[in-house]
This record gives C-alpha cells, structure tokens and sequence, in this order.
C-alpha cells in the first residue's frame, strides 16, 4: 500500500470515506491487500473504540478486584467459626 492512493473504503462505524492508505486502520489495512473491506475503521472510530475498550477492561478489572475481596472476606468468615 502506496501513500497517496485511493481507495474506495468506507468506515464501517461512522460511515466517511476512507481516501488514503494512512487512514485506514485496524484488521482493514491487511484486509484491504485481499480485497476484504470488512472492519475498516476511520483514524478517529478506531481511537474511539481502543479508548472504550481500555475503559472497559478497567472497569472488570475493578469488579473482579471488587468480588475477589467479597469471596474473600465470605471464605475467612467461614473458616474462623470452625
């Protein structure tokens, strides 16, 4: 893939058109070598969605976190009244 050249793509969450080789993104680039343009992604939907992903798994991180305790304050209950 060539700097400068156009390609017909579109970004399959927000729908502009993706003009150049350095817009495209994601499993995109090296699907579009194939003539796959399924998840292509635009610069900003793929910034977006990386930064959504990480504040999820942060978010299970905590609520894992948050249950480990739970199980683990319900298992030194059980086991001090033997």
């Amino acid at each position: 893939m060539e700097r400068g050249t156009t390609y017909e793509a579109f970004c399959d969450n927000c729908g502009c058109e993706i003009k150049s080789a350095d817009q495209i993104f994601n499993s995109c680039k090296f699907a579009k070598l194939i003539g796959n343009t399924s998840n292509c992604l635009c610069k900003r939907c793929f910034k977006y969605q990386e930064a959504e992903f990480e504040r999820l798994d942060s978010e299970n991180r905590r609520e894992g976190t948050r249950k480990l305790k739970e199980l683990e304050y319900k298992f030194r209950r059980i086991t001090s009244k033997w």
